[in-house]
């Protein structure tokens, strides 16, 4: 449904990429037609409705935030504010190996979805509160 409804508008996002239920994209056409897209996106199927949420600066998509920075796209770490950051508790019956791993992975996804060292450091200290 995703890709007919883009191929079918008169107006095309800049960018678009769908994972299952989430769609981001880079929308150059107006605020007026993105309405028009929405409302397209909308009539596609009587009981499929889209929200959407826009913004001209920060966008989340997925665990990522998506930030327009003197035209750059800048990439970070994004929590939902329900997240409550618990994974493991270090004296649970897991082997030590598992228990060190999670912290490991964690800093590993952090710097992979930090597109500039300064964002990394940002949540690595948000990250210590």
């Amino acid at each position: 449904m995703g890709t007919r409804m883009v191929r079918l508008s008169p107006h095309k996002p800049m960018f678009y990429v769908r994972f299952i239920d989430d769609i981001f994209m880079i929308w150059d056409k107006g605020l007026d037609n993105l309405q028009t897209f929405f409302n397209l996106a909308n009539s596609f199927h009587p009981s499929i409705k889209f929200t959407f949420d826009y913004s001209l600066k920060e966008v989340p998509f997925l665990d990522v935030l998506v930030t327009i920075e003197g035209g750059k796209t800048i990439t970070s770490v994004y929590t939902k504010p329900t997240d409550r950051h618990t994974y493991l508790h270090f004296h649970s019956f897991h082997p030590r190996h598992t228990k060190t791993s999670v912290v490991y992975s964690q800093f590993l996804r952090y710097r992979r979805l930090c597109s500039t060292d300064n964002t990394f450091l940002e949540i690595l200290g948000d990250t210590q509160k």
